[in-house]
């Protein structure tokens, strides 16, 4: 039993981190110097869940392991005015970078601005896609084979010629 278990825990292991992205940055004042220990909050619009961390010494930051969905993000410390960035859509396996530039004031005030579709994701080179449901039901899929619809990402391909064609070879 026990060898079997160490068998199957690193594909369940490999499967929970899957299903999840990232949000990372850095922090700096208005000379572009880093912040350490901003108090960075991370909250999932959705749930309500929030991840608390703290950046660095160099005034980098990385909130690991998020679920998929829409966030909001805030940076606050003592003397700098808290900004924040909201409408943050994360996919599976993103990682998406926020960076501050946090202003001199008192922490009453607050700068907000409204994050915007990344077109490249500069931050890792895996290269996917989210295919939503509407789109699985409007594409003339033959037979609804789900292996064509990895041919809609960019850079995949058929493997031609390979005995294992139709087990979904790329």
């Amino acid at each position: 039993m026990f060898r079997k278990l160490c068998a199957v825990l690193p594909f369940l292991c490999a499967c929970a981190f899957a299903q999840t992205a990232t949000i990372q940055g850095s922090v700096s004042d208005p000379s572009n110097a880093a912040i350490a220990g901003v108090n960075i909050r991370v909250t999932n619009v959705s749930t309500g869940v929030v991840t608390n961390v703290e950046t660095n010494q160099s005034g980098l930051y990385s909130a690991p392991l998020l679920p998929p969905g829409s966030y909001s993000v805030e940076a606050e410390k003592p003397g700098f005015a808290r900004a924040a960035r909201t409408g943050l859509q994360l996919d599976v396996s993103q990682t998406a970078r926020v960076d501050f530039a946090l202003k001199i004031g008192a922490v009453t005030e607050s700068v907000q601005v409204s994050a915007a579709a990344l077109a490249v994701d500069s931050e890792t080179s895996t290269v996917g896609q989210v295919i939503n449901t509407k789109q699985i039901l409007d594409l003339p899929l033959n037979g609804r084979n789900y292996l064509d619809l990895a041919r809609l990402t960019t850079g995949v391909a058929p493997s031609f010629g390979s005995r294992t064609d139709s087990k979904g070879t790329f």
